[in-house]
């Protein structure tokens, strides 16, 4: 229960790193699956190869492969790629930063 609930946060610390420092957007980004990416880029006028978008695509991924390991034993793998989504995340907080 404690990997759902620690995927969880991650999912909502994505999204309100996104929702509350993209100020330009016309509609907030209500989800990490794909299609609610797709229509967040769309209803903002993104281009598919921002660096924003595939970061928050890189982020998706990672998060969905969590999800599905987290039905197995805990591997070295699943860890390094725990810790991988943090550097993702700190990634999408650099590039808020950077964008002031």
């Amino acid at each position: 229960m404690g990997d759902f609930k620690s995927r969880l946060n991650k999912q909502r610390c994505v999204l309100t790193i996104i929702n509350d420092r993209f100020l330009d957007s016309s509609e907030p980004l209500f989800g990490l699956s794909q299609n609610s990416i797709s229509r967040w880029v769309l209803k903002n006028k993104l281009d598919q190869n921002d660096k924003l978008v595939l970061l928050i695509q890189g982020l998706s991924s990672s998060l969905l492969f969590l999800a599905n390991q987290s039905q197995q034993q805990i591997t070295g793998e699943y860890v390094e790629l725990e810790n991988a989504v943090n550097r993702q995340i700190e990634g999408l907080e650099d590039y808020f930063c950077s964008e002031n």
